[in-house]
């Protein structure tokens, strides 16, 4: 089919077009007033005892401090799977999440590869349409971690249990929101979309009604033929 055959579809089938141009401004509209999103990742490290996040042999790439965070961080999240992706920096709302929370630590591993723990970091992404319940929600998180640290240290004596702190350059909330050149490439994004799907879809409309009209026609013709017979 040639760029001219399609134009013409497109205007024999104009019907398509304007259902799916329809559709294309609801769901740009609903898009765009989405508002903004509100997140942090805040970062708790692990060290071994007697030590701070600033000396280079804290052990916070020990084998077994590690293991106590991640363990620490199971409990923190209830138990529940974090979602992994292909980057570690990857944010949790480039996925799509407008209100949620995920507590784990950075997987080196990626998305389709061996899970790799390498430094003993709690990350802890939120995200929310409100900057107030985002913060909650670190606070109350954060509480969690502490306590499951202490309880899982207390029968050990101060002077050997691993320490928990909170990396402070971590715990700002940012704002999410798309500027008006991000918004002006969304809307350009969506009507190429549009033209292109109503390019496709009236073409294959237009061909499968053209199709149908010589065996409608066939199938009159053969009609009265017989009629004519028995007559």
């Amino acid at each position: 089919m040639t760029f001219n055959d399609v134009v013409r579809a497109m205007f024999r089938r104009w019907y398509v077009s304007v259902v799916i141009l329809a559709a294309a401004v609801g769901l740009t509209g609903a898009l765009l007033n989405l508002g903004s999103l509100y997140t942090t990742t805040t970062v708790v490290s692990f060290t071994l005892p007697s030590t701070s996040a600033l000396q280079p042999d804290n052990g916070t790439a020990d084998a077994s401090v590690i293991d106590f965070a991640s363990s620490v961080a199971n409990e923190a999240n209830s138990g529940q799977s974090s979602p992994q992706y292909a980057s570690v920096d990857a944010p949790f709302y480039g996925a799509g999440v407008r209100k949620g929370i995920t507590v784990r630590l950075p997987n080196y591993g990626g998305q389709w590869a061996p899970t790799s723990f390498m430094s003993a970091l709690i990350e802890i992404q939120i995200v929310g349409p409100d900057p107030t319940w985002v913060r909650a929600q670190q606070t109350a998180v954060l509480e969690r971690i502490r306590s499951r640290a202490h309880e899982q240290q207390s029968t050990a004596p101060r002077s050997r249990r691993i320490t928990a702190t909170v990396e402070p350059l971590t715990t700002q909330i940012v704002q999410i929101a798309p500027s008006n050149r991000d918004k002006l490439i969304g809307v350009a994004s969506m009507g190429l979309a549009v033209l292109i799907s109503s390019a496709w879809l009236s073409a294959a409309v237009d061909r499968v009604a053209r199709h149908r009209q010589p065996r409608a026609a066939r199938g009159r013709s053969r009609s009265g033929l017989a009629t004519s017979v028995v007559s």
